[in-house]
């Protein structure tokens, strides 16, 4: 099969996905998606994909009812973090007044190279997670994020009055976080456990591979310069909220 720039950007966004997402933990249904078929990589080549296009690829991953994750990953795209946050943003209200308010398919996230590791919190750690290869914006399909948190234990007890009288309070196990708060704690302590330098590296070498494979399209790389980038850029990094999903590499509905 002739060499193409979307069969080297859908293999270097995979590389992120099985090697940092999966490999590392940072999602926990990652791998059994991709195992079941139900995550679709969409390569959008153009070097500024439209509203219209990006559109369009949503409306197909909605019609394609096993697609349950979908990646739209922009290869050419030399937008800084900062933009494509920005265009999603965008994204996300268009994708909106389509549908309806609260009709979505799909929670949308941005996901973009140029991110610097802040390990102050676990919410403040969700960007570098997304630190994919190629600026992606992720959609996941709200049913299925709504499966998964009724699958998800959360802890809560109760308890019968009629007990109340003999119960030993000090017994009592507060309820757990909810899901996506434990997901960003874990990966926070993932993080803290293998060391940010070793983590930055897979990452970097992702990056790389990135940058040699695309060299021969004409594209610019990205590696030299991306932590300056990251510590430069205007974009007001706050702290992620964790509202209705997964919090880390998944999307967790921060933008919504």
């Amino acid at each position: 099969m002739p060499d193409s720039l979307e069969r080297q950007a859908e293999r270097i966004y995979r590389r992120y996905a099985t090697e940092v997402v999966e490999g590392l933990g940072m999602c926990p249904w990652a791998a059994a998606a991709r195992a079941a078929g139900e995550v679709e990589v969409e390569i959008l080549s153009a070097e500024r994909p439209s509203l219209e296009a990006c559109m369009g690829v949503l409306e197909r991953f909605g019609q394609r009812e096993q697609t349950r994750i979908g990646l739209l990953v922009l290869p050419r795209s030399s937008a800084s973090r900062a933009e494509h946050a920005r265009f999603t943003a965008r994204l996300r209200e268009a994708d909106s007044e389509r549908c309806g308010l609260g009709r979505t398919i799909f929670a949308l996230a941005d996901f973009h190279p140029e991110v610097e590791a802040d390990t102050r919190s676990a919410e403040r750690l969700v960007p570098f997670i997304r630190r994919s290869p190629d600026p992606t914006i992720q959609a996941v399909r709200r049913s299925a994020l709504a499966a998964v948190r009724l699958g998800a234990e959360q802890g809560t007890s109760f308890v019968d009055p009629a007990d109340l009288a003999s119960l030993d309070l000090k017994t009592l196990q507060p309820a757990a976080a909810p899901l996506n708060k434990r997901v960003a704690r874990a990966n926070l302590a993932t993080v803290e456990k293998l060391g940010i330098e070793r983590v930055r590296a897979m990452m970097d070498d992702i990056l790389a591979d990135r940058d040699r494979s695309y060299a021969r399209f004409g594209i610019a790389p990205r590696g030299a310069g991306v932590g300056e980038r990251a510590r430069t850029d205007k974009y007001d990094i706050a702290p992620a909220k964790f509202d209705e999903g997964p919090g880390g590499a998944c999307v967790d509905g921060q933008q919504e």
